[in-house]
């Protein structure tokens, strides 16, 4: 998780987008956006177009970002149900299966369920301790 670097590239000065972007060696890796933040609420949708190989580091450092940074109380991301190998890597992180969008997505001619995950501040605390610093 060291070597990899998360960085604000637009929208903390607006009221509900924000975009990360993911460097590793000095080499862009991927980006993540925060849509639709609810300050209010303390909540917000995660969007992210990165390789499985860091989504493990990135999503933790995009946790500790979210939680210890922005003072936010949930996170959440939906994922196709299709894609089995993110959905273990958001288990292994700490996220849970809170329910699904029906026939959410249309790919390869065929509709999929959106399975939606998320964590809670509260959950991300208690994990953190058992994540690399």
């Amino acid at each position: 998780m060291n070597d990899i670097k998360i960085k604000i590239i637009d929208g903390l000065n607006k009221n509900s987008d924000v975009y990360f972007q993911l460097e590793k060696d000095k080499e862009n890796i991927g980006k993540i956006f925060l849509k639709n933040l609810d300050w209010i609420n303390r909540s917000t949708e995660v969007i992210f177009n990165i390789s499985n190989q860091y989504l493990e580091d990135s999503l933790k450092l995009l946790m500790k970002q979210s939680f210890e940074f922005l003072n936010l109380n949930r996170i959440y991301i939906k994922v196709p149900e299709y894609e089995k190998d993110k959905i273990e890597i958001l288990k292994g992180c700490g996220f849970l299966k809170e329910g699904l969008e029906r026939q959410g997505i249309f790919f390869k001619g065929k509709f999929w369920d959106l399975l939606c995950f998320s964590i809670l501040a509260e959950e991300y605390w208690r994990l953190s301790e058992n994540f690399e610093k």
